[in-house]
């Protein structure tokens, strides 16, 4: 089995490097939801990585995590 399998793994930020940490993520078997402001290269790169690995376990959501609050 791979080793992230039944993982979840949340990525934020940089198109760039972002994509890199998602396909590594996702390789090693985690499913990855990646958090970003710009919908059109979200949406792009979801759809790019979930071709490429031939699976759903990839998912975007529209977001800017410096405006998100967390609560216990």
């Amino acid at each position: 089995t791979k080793k992230l399998s039944n993982k979840v793994a949340i990525v934020t930020g940089g198109q760039e490097y972002r994509k890199a940490i998602v396909k590594t993520l996702i390789g090693d078997g985690a499913k990855v939801i990646f958090i970003d402001q710009n919908e059109e290269n979200g949406k792009k790169t979801e759809s790019e990585i979930a071709k490429q690995f031939n699976d759903k376990n990839i998912v975007f959501l529209k977001g800017n995590v410096l405006y998100i609050s967390f609560s216990q």
